[in-house]
This record gives structure tokens, sequence and C-alpha cells, in this order.
């Protein structure tokens, strides 16, 4: 029975209340409401329902709620008391709530949709697909194919998942949550100018979403297309900066080649957050601008997350640099020992490895040419192996010499893998094998000396801070 119905003032009471942003007054307030309306059912049960949002009285609003399903409306008392559970994270008294409230009200769509809710939060996986499938087939609930979408997107089953979202927009052209999820679905699989639509599209009916905006931003900038990535960022972090919008602003000044706005923007995000990403592009600036100890320090934050193996790649790398043969050694043997070596470039652990060996004098001979110029450098071979990179009218030899007289400090740019790389500015241009002119060449040369393993043409800038930090 559903007892006297609200009057008009308390309905309104019960308004102004909930406006109220003190929690302490906003719950007196409704504790004086609720003693003055006890024999109201439906206002008892609105109060006990917003009580149960608040943790340290949800035990509380649980009691209260399950003496008015005795009084009042069984099925809504037993949803509420499933939420109240979910909250809790009680999943297995919040499916006995919500099954309760479907053999009370057997066509709730909104029960049956909660139920398969908290099946997925406590890891019963089929039966959440199984309540999502039934909720869809019986009737057309936008809500239960964007549950089905985000189960395949999960799961890694994109195509599944791209059909369920649509299905989401058949039944509402311009839902945001499908939109946004159909842009993440196409950004993970690299289509990322199909991503950018979905996210300008979902951007379109909440012009101020964070999160949206940083997405749109990064789809443009993988695009290249800097300008707009930059307006759609600005517009991020005018209205909330945060670790993420500032990490997005970093990568997008480093695709401009603006380093230290990068590292600024990078170091500004670890105010707000200590994401691992973060202190590994930190670490990779210093790295590559000489500032090894300094980068070393952000590399060892980056250990045991999920950028372990990165950071233990790098820190090998910057220990050849340093002549410490050992420690790099150590690195790597780590890397090896705990199933990470898939997790990095193949080719730069054993390049690093073959370099130790070299130091070592256990390298074993090889028919490799990296291995062959450790062991025995030829400047000929060099430029033989280097001739494949260029076009037919370029003198390689002559780019040789030039990129020979020109490696110094300045012009360093990285350590990666038991090499050194060089970015050498040309005098005159080369051309690659397109014949497309290019005024650069990047060279790799033996760690730690000038014997030029190979070079070839590009178009990279050099990433180096300024200044030393």
């Amino acid at each position: 029975m559903g007892g006297i119905f609200m009057n008009k003032e308390d309905r309104r009471i019960l308004h102004e209340i909930m406006k109220d942003k003190n929690k302490k007054r906003k719950l007196e307030n409704l504790a004086n409401l609720f003693e003055r309306n006890k024999d109201d059912y439906s206002l008892m049960f609105t109060i006990v329902k917003l009580l149960g949002t608040f943790p340290m009285y949800r035990d509380r609003a649980k009691e209260l709620m399950g003496l008015i399903a005795e009084v009042y409306n069984p099925y809504l008392a037993n949803y509420e008391l499933g939420k109240m559970e979910v909250f809790d994270k009680n999943y297995s008294k919040a499916i006995n709530h919500f099954n309760e409230a479907i053999l009370d009200s057997p066509n709730s769509a909104g029960a049956m949709l909660e139920l398969g809710k908290a099946y997925k939060k406590s890891g019963d996986l089929y039966s959440a697909k199984k309540k999502f499938l039934e909720l869809a087939s019986n009737r057309t609930d936008k809500a239960a194919f964007y549950e089905l979408g985000v189960l395949a997107f999960d799961n890694n089953e994109f195509d599944n998942a791209r059909v369920y979202f649509k299905r989401v927009l058949d039944l509402k052209e311009n839902d945001s949550m499908a939109l946004f999820k159909l842009g993440l679905l196409e950004e993970k699989c690299g289509n990322y100018e199909l991503a950018k639509e979905y996210f300008a599209k979902a951007s379109l009916n909440d012009p101020n979403d964070v999160i949206t905006l940083t997405k749109l931003s990064s789809c443009e900038r993988l695009l290249e297309d800097f300008d707009s990535a930059k307006v759609h960022i600005d517009r991020a972090l005018s209205i909330e900066e945060n670790s993420i919008t500032l990490l997005e602003l970093g990568l997008l000044y480093e695709g401009l080649g603006l380093y230290d706005k990068a590292y600024g923007a990078y170091i500004k995000a670890l105010k707000y957050d200590e994401v691992p990403l973060v202190n590994y592009k930190i670490a990779l600036l210093l790295k590559q601008s000489g500032l090894f100890n300094e980068s070393k320090k952000y590399l060892y934050k980056c250990l045991d997350t999920e950028f372990n193996a990165n950071a233990l790649s790098t820190l090998a790398d910057i220990s050849l640099k340093e002549g410490n043969v050992s420690e790099a050694e150590a690195y790597l043997s780590r890397i090896s020992s705990l199933g990470l070596k898939d997790s990095i470039d193949v080719r730069n652990f054993n390049r690093m490895d073959i370099y130790i060996k070299h130091k070592k004098n256990i390298l074993k001979d090889s028919n490799n040419h990296y291995v062959s110029q450790l062991t025995d450098y030829d400047e000929h071979r060099a430029i033989e192996v280097s001739k494949s990179y260029f076009g037919s009218n370029t003198d390689v030899s002559e780019v040789f010499e030039k990129v020979k007289d020109s490696i110094n400090d300045d012009n360093y740019h990285n350590t990666v893998s038991a090499e050194d790389f060089y970015i050498v500015d040309l005098d005159n241009p080369a051309y690659d094998k397109d014949d497309k002119p290019v005024k650069k060449v990047v060279a790799l040369t033996v760690l730690n000396s000038d014997k030029i393993i190979s070079f070839m043409p590009t178009y990279k800038k050099k990433v180096r801070l300024s200044k030393k930090r």
C-alpha cells in the first residue's frame, strides 16, 4: 500500500534540502522531514533512498528500506537495496535483491539491467551477458546494447562491440556514451580518422567534457593536425587542468618539436598525479639530452609499473653509455628473468646483449653486419649498407664524409640498443629512395665512438632540452 502522497509544501522542502551542499545540514533537515511524515510511506521511501547515498548512513538506510518493503512497494525497495549493496560491493546480496525485484515486477527493465551489471561486477560475465541479451531481445533497450558493447570491448571483441554500439546509435542517434566508446574502439584499432569523428560528435553533445576533448586532441595529434589538437587540448585545460590533460599537452608539444615545453607540461602533470607514463616521458627527454643521472631518477619510479620493461631497457641503455657494462647486463638479465623480453623491442635487447658480450670478450663469430663492425670496423662496408637508403642520384660516399666530419655533442640525438644516434644537417640535399630531397641524415655509430655503422635520410629534429635542469 502506498500511504498518503507527499503534499506540495513537503515536496518544496525536499527540493530545497537536496539543493543544499552542506551534507551535515542536509542530513539534519532530512531527519526532521522524516519525523514529521512517518505515515507517508512515499516520502519515507524517498528520504531513505537519499540517505543511502551517504556511505556512513548506508547500513541504517538498508535497515529502514527493509521495513519499508513490508508496508510500501517491495519492487522499489528491493531495487534500491540492490543498488545500495552494489555501492558497498556486496554483489551476491545485490543480485538477490534485484532478483526479488524482478519477481515482484517481471517486466522491469531497470532491475534486469542492474542485475546484469551486478553480475558483471561480481566477475560472472556469462550471467551478465545472458541478462543483457535477454533484455536486448525482448525490447529495443539501448542500455542493454551499450552494456553488451562494453563487455565485447573489454574482451577485445571489437567487431561485436562495434555492432552493439552502433545499435545504440540506431535507437538514439547522438548517444554520447556510445559515440565515445566507438571513438575509443577505433582509436585502439588504429583508425584515428574515424575515432576523431566519433569524439567530435560526442563533444558536440557536451562541449565541456574534458575527457572527450582530450581524446579528440589525441587523435588529431596522431593525425598530425597539430593546430586543431592544440585548440581542443587548450579548451580541455581551460575547463580542468589535471595529469591527463597535461600529459596530452606534453605529447602534443613533443609532436611539434617543442621539447622544453613538453618537459614543462610533464613536470606540471606530476603535481596532480604520479602517472608512470609521465615519469617515463620525462626520463626519455632527459636521457636524450644527455642528463643521465636525472633520467635515472624518473626511470626508477617506473619500475614495477606497466612501464617496467621499458624502464629496465632504458636503464641498460644509459649504463652502456656510461660504460657500466655489468650494470647493463644486470638490467637485461632482469628483463629476461621476469619474462618481459617480448614487451620491448627485441632488436634493441639483442644489440645490447651483443655489445655486452663484445666488451666481455665472449662474442661468438657471426655474419651479422653489426657484429662485424664491432669486431673489425670497415668504413667501406658502412657506406655499402647505407646506399640502400638513398636514391641513385646521391653520392653516398660524399654524404659519409660530411657525416663523419660533423658528428659532435651538438648533434648527438640518442642512445638506443648500444648505438649512438646523431642527426646531421647537410650542406646540399641528398635524395631518399623515392627521390625526395632531404637535408638531414641520422647516423648510427658504435656506442661511445665515432665509428659510423650506417646512416639514412631523416626528417626528425633533435630531441634535446635547451638547458640543464
